[in-house]
């Protein structure tokens, strides 16, 4: 039998774009904006938006906070 998986898509299209992950990495470390008002603009969760940051502060060699 197969490996386990989440029900859904395989590649849902209610993801962020990464053409658009500069512009809300800039809005919410430059302009601290919070993560709600952020993820509701763009259609997804705060959770989203979160796991967005800590992605890019693994690929800057940041330590997670």
């Amino acid at each position: 039998m197969g490996g386990k998986r989440r029900p859904g898509p395989k590649h849902p299209k209610y993801a962020l774009p990464t053409e658009r992950w500069p512009m809300i990495i800039h809005r919410v470390v430059e302009n601290n904006e919070p993560l709600r008002a952020v993820a509701q603009e763009y259609g997804v969760s705060p959770e989203t938006i979160r796991r967005l940051m800590l992605h890019v502060q693994k690929q800057r060699g940041r330590p997670e906070a």
